[in-house]
């Protein structure tokens, strides 16, 4: 919904995730984890550098 903050967005997020059933999560899961398998096979030397706070 447009008028949510971001916080708030986050949390119907959440409530929502967390009402999927167990097969649906797992679905997901093992959705990401061939995405990411992918990605490092594509970029190995790839590695995560956050930015640093300003």
């Amino acid at each position: 919904e447009p008028h949510l903050s971001n916080n708030e967005g986050s949390q119907v997020l959440g409530k929502a995730w967390n009402a999927e059933p167990p097969e649906v999560r797992q679905r997901y899961k093992e959705m990401s984890e061939r995405i990411k398998k992918a990605l490092l096979e594509r970029h190995p030397q790839y590695q995560y550098q956050p930015r640093k706070p300003s």
